[in-house]
């Protein structure tokens, strides 16, 4: 569900309140070592961020700084 709410979302302060939420619960698998859970959980993840990873640009745009 969260899956096709957000996966095109774009805004830093929700992506930063769900990446808050799936580290927490990515510690508590690990925790309780579910392993089985574990593979899961990381293929979700990589979907989920797949659409707003595709959109970084590794590439200096013109005037923009080494801080940017």
């Amino acid at each position: 569900l969260l899956r096709h709410a957000y996966k095109h979302e774009d805004n830093l302060t929700v992506w930063k309140s769900i990446l808050k939420q799936l580290t927490d619960l990515n510690s508590i698998i690990d925790y309780a070592h579910i392993d089985n859970i574990k593979k899961h959980f990381q293929t979700y993840i990589c979907d989920l961020l797949s659409n707003i990873y595709n959109k970084l640009e590794w590439d200096p745009l013109p005037n923009e700084g080494l801080q940017a």
